[in-house]
């Protein structure tokens, strides 16, 4: 049984749009060697997690965490700081992330002999 992973590798910036589809601005593709699974590899980086940390305490009242979150994280001095990011982002990228992990398990259930 054939399986694929879809994640997304980037140094640009994410975003999750209300349709749940999760996209980034440039996109790296391997393939895992010795098995009909094909692979897109993900990562994020500190700085974008920071950002989704930030917008999100910001989203939900919580000023003054946000503003020293951003004071020690230096959201504001990286280059996501300017990027125009959907309300709700983390949220939706953790339950995006969460029903990735339910279907690799069903998956791997599936395939077990």
């Amino acid at each position: 049984m054939c399986g694929v992973g879809i994640v997304l590798e980037s140094t640009q910036t994410y975003f999750v749009a209300s349709s749940g589809y999760i996209g980034c601005s440039a996109l790296s593709e391997s393939t895992c060697q010795g098995s009909d699974i094909d692979f897109l590899t993900m990562s994020i980086s500190s700085d974008e997690v920071n950002y989704l940390i930030y917008r999100y305490l910001q989203e939900n009242g919580y000023a003054h965490s946000a503003f020293s979150f951003a004071y020690e994280s230096l959201v504001a001095k990286s280059s996501v700081a300017y990027t125009d990011v959907p309300p709700g982002a983390l949220i939706a990228f953790l339950q995006k992330g969460l029903e990735y992990v339910s279907i690799e398990e069903h998956i791997q259930e599936v395939s077990m002999p």
